[in-house]
């Protein structure tokens, strides 16, 4: 039963993880039609936190959301909050967009390290 659980699991992330990679990029209008990537980074943290695995239950829940992110960097004029970290190297930079919905929020993070292109983080 477990190991039925864990293939289940498993098999998901790779289908979620061939689905991600057909995003390719999305044009951000608050970015100035900039492109934001969707790449190994910011699958690797819907996984992880850190190099702390997520638990499945959350790792679900992040991948059942990056259509929905998609669609809010595509739509959003402007973004919410944005922060740099330069506590470690590289510097960081992250913007979030924050949607509202009925009863929940939707909040996503993309960063840039350093003068590279921006990714889809969280």
């Amino acid at each position: 039963m477990i190991q039925d659980m864990k293939t289940n699991h498993a098999s998901f992330t790779q289908n979620a993880w061939a689905e991600y990679k057909k995003i390719g990029y999305v044009l951000c209008p608050a970015f100035d039609n900039e492109p934001v990537y969707f790449d190994r980074h910011g699958f690797r943290h819907i996984l992880r936190k850190g190099r702390k695995k997520r638990s499945h239950h959350e790792q679900m829940k992040r991948l059942h959301l990056v259509k929905e992110a998609v669609e809010i960097l595509k739509t959003s004029v402007t973004f919410s909050e944005w922060n740099v970290s330069s506590i470690i190297k590289p510097i960081a930079c992250f913007w979030s967009f924050i949607v509202k919905r009925k009863k929940s929020k939707v909040k996503v993070l993309v960063r840039q390290l350093e003068r590279r292109r921006k990714h889809f983080f969280s």
